[in-house]
């Protein structure tokens, strides 16, 4: 799902459920939160991917693996941080 369809889907179901309480803003902050990690998750797996395939048809070129070690870690990195932004999410919107 792209960035924009993120926001429109997180923005609707904010409206839908939002009352002008302390909760409902942290909740919403969570959400967007979320939406962001999920997105920047799925933006390093794409870039992932096609290190894979540029390791794979130029297995001897050094640069190439060192790009893929480090898109390999960047992507732990995000999926932990995803991790750590649905649990936001559920403890503020229940």
């Amino acid at each position: 799902m792209s960035s924009r369809a993120w926001v429109i889907v997180m923005s609707c179901l904010l409206v839908a459920c939002s009352s002008p309480d302390l909760s409902s803003q942290q909740c919403e902050r969570a959400a967007i939160a979320q939406a962001d990690a999920e997105q920047r998750w799925a933006d390093l797996l794409t870039r992932h991917a096609a290190d894979d395939v540029a390791v794979a048809e130029t297995p001897d070129d050094p640069s190439l693996n060192t790009a893929h070690d480090r898109s390999a870690g960047e992507l732990l990195g995000a999926r932990v941080d995803m991790i750590l932004a649905e649990a936001e999410t559920r403890h503020y919107c229940g």
